[in-house]
């Protein structure tokens, strides 16, 4: 009887922590976050992750293509001039840094 009781326990032990995990990960929010619309990229932050400050695309080498100066909570880049390939936009903010790979075709 002991047993059982035992391992019912642990049994539901098991399963209020694995829903427990479950809530945690479908909370997690981006708060910078990037988009392309045409040849505009669209790069937002969040009041918690301050203010824009510049953008910058790097190409799949690792080099500077360009930067562009923001001062706001939205910052749009015009990526007309890059040629095809594969690109990194740095988003920096006043609290924090953030890095997303896109492909120009």
């Amino acid at each position: 009887m002991n047993r059982i009781l035992l391992v019912c326990l642990l049994g539901i032990a098991l399963l209020w922590n694995n829903s427990a995990t479950a809530e945690k990960a479908t909370t997690v929010t981006r708060i910078v976050d990037c988009q392309i619309e045409g040849h505009i990229l669209i790069a937002s932050s969040q009041q918690e992750d301050g203010v824009i400050i510049k953008v910058q695309i790097f190409n799949s080498s690792n080099e500077l293509q360009f930067e562009e100066s923001c001062s706001g909570y939205v910052c749009y880049v015009d990526l007309s001039g890059l040629h095809s390939g594969v690109y990194t936009a740095k988003v920096i903010t006043t609290n924090t840094v953030y890095t997303w790979g896109f492909r120009r075709y």
